[in-house]
């Protein structure tokens, strides 16, 4: 390949991603949705991480899905976003469960106030 070729392919190739859609982010606390709508951030307990609500242990079968639901509270906004993160393994979302300053980083529906969230920063 000559230089002339490899330089329009390099300059092809930096104003796709130049003219690429900036995702949207928002930093708050990120928790399940059972937790927030009680207010109790820091003071849920963790079953509600494992099987999606307080006391759920009673009701849960082992072998059985859970649907989770997480959301992310904007302090300065007072204001909850509910995140989609189907995008990512379930695993990396123990790191940042129930943890404050946790920028996310997705795409956002604001006719159902959701995140869909492709990764995450822990501040």
């Amino acid at each position: 390949m000559n230089r002339v070729t490899l330089l329009i392919l390099i300059l092809i190739s930096l104003s796709t991603f130049t003219n690429a859609e900036e995702l949207f982010s928002k930093t708050g606390f990120f928790t399940n949705s059972d937790c927030a709508q009680k207010g109790s951030f820091t003071d849920c307990y963790l079953e509600s991480y494992s099987c999606g609500y307080e006391d759920c242990f009673k009701d849960y079968e082992p072998s059985k899905r859970v649907n989770e639901s997480f959301v992310l509270y904007v302090h300065n906004e007072g204001k909850y976003y509910d995140v989609n993160a189907t995008n990512l393994k379930r695993s990396s979302l123990d790191t940042i469960i129930n943890k404050n300053m946790i920028t996310l980083f997705g795409e956002y529906n604001s006719s159902a106030n959701t995140i869909m969230l492709h990764y995450f920063n822990k501040i």
